[in-house]
């Protein structure tokens, strides 16, 4: 009798920590305000600045909570807006922008362990928005890699992995659009 007892209650504090480990473990979008670069642009040229208006972001994947942390759309724009805005490339007005910006996810590698690697390829294009003629199209390739001494919790280093792959793609293509030739 005390076995089936003692039996109970481990199958008892079993169940429980399950419960508590997968709560806790439940993943999170990628959060706007981390994936957002206040790198400074060196220069900005005079024919972007507070020209763009950002138009669609295509490619990104929703987070689903029982599985792991995505970079959806609707945070990537955020994060772009925010960035494009501190840089001085925003329109204060979206409908006086001449120039539209779309960005598309290409892809998003993950590596798995201890040490966390996440890739990101990302497309901007820059059009006219009067004439829809292409000023840039650039592919940008970035990464950033964690590891168990930044975030003990795996769905968290994924995540802060993650956001910090994007803001430095962010920052890659602002200074790659700094040392555009703009007319």
């Amino acid at each position: 009798m005390r076995l089936l007892a003692l039996l109970f209650r481990l199958l008892a504090v079993a169940v429980l920590g399950m419960g508590l480990a997968l709560q806790g473990g439940c993943a999170t979008p990628a959060r706007p305000e981390q994936m957002a670069t206040q790198t400074m642009v060196e220069r900005v040229p005079a024919a972007l600045l507070g020209k763009i208006a950002l138009g669609g972001v295509t490619g990104g994947k929703e987070t689903n909570p029982m599985l792991f942390a995505e970079v959806g759309n609707d945070q990537l724009g955020q994060a772009l807006t925010q960035s494009l805005r501190h840089a001085g490339y925003l329109s204060a007005e979206p409908n006086a922008a001449t120039i539209t910006l779309t960005v598309g996810v290409v892809g998003v590698d993950k590596s798995s362990g201890y040490t966390l690697t996440v890739t990101t390829l990302i497309r901007y294009v820059l059009a006219n928005k009067e004439d829809g003629q292409r000023v840039v199209d650039e592919l940008v390739t970035t990464s950033c890699t964690r590891g168990l001494s930044d975030d003990l919790v795996g769905m968290t280093r994924l995540r802060h992995t993650e956001e910090c792959a994007v803001r430095n793609n962010i920052a890659a293509f602002l200074t790659k659009l700094s040392a555009a030739s703009m007319k």
